[in-house]
């Protein structure tokens, strides 16, 4: 794809498509490529403690993390910075979706070892080069 002021600019045949078919077309392409989450929560944690989030005072994590399931209360209508699919559909960079997961997932690795987490949460690069 070509580049128009900085910014992907789509191929001429993805304007003449109707929306159905476009939010199909967004759906199987997000199947083909996915974030590997390995669900440690990091990512509910560090950003509350640093203040980006609101912060639960027991728990030192984001207030829509239960810690014990480590999954989000808020998981459906959780915050657009929550969801890395619609946050690479928002970025300005020429980043493909599979460069942009591995940025995400190097991240993760940093925010991991930050709460010296194990590192058996840490998703493994290279698969994403497998699909």
């Amino acid at each position: 794809m070509a580049s128009l002021n900085g910014k992907k600019s789509l191929p001429s045949r993805w304007c003449t498509l109707n929306t159905r078919k476009k939010v199909r077309l967004k759906k199987m392409i997000r199947k083909m490529s996915k974030f590997l989450c390995s669900g440690c929560g990091a990512c509910c944690v560090l950003p509350a403690k640093l203040g980006l989030m609101p912060m639960d005072p027991d728990t030192g994590a984001c207030i829509h993390l239960d810690v014990a399931t480590k999954q989000c209360r808020i998981y459906d209508t959780r915050p657009t910075h929550c969801r890395v699919d619609e946050s690479y559909e928002n970025q300005s960079s020429d980043l493909t979706r599979v460069d942009y997961y591995k940025l995400n997932t190097k991240v993760c690795h940093t925010m991991i070892d930050e709460l010296q987490l194990p590192a058996h949460y840490k998703v493994n690069l290279e698969e994403y080069d497998a699909k």
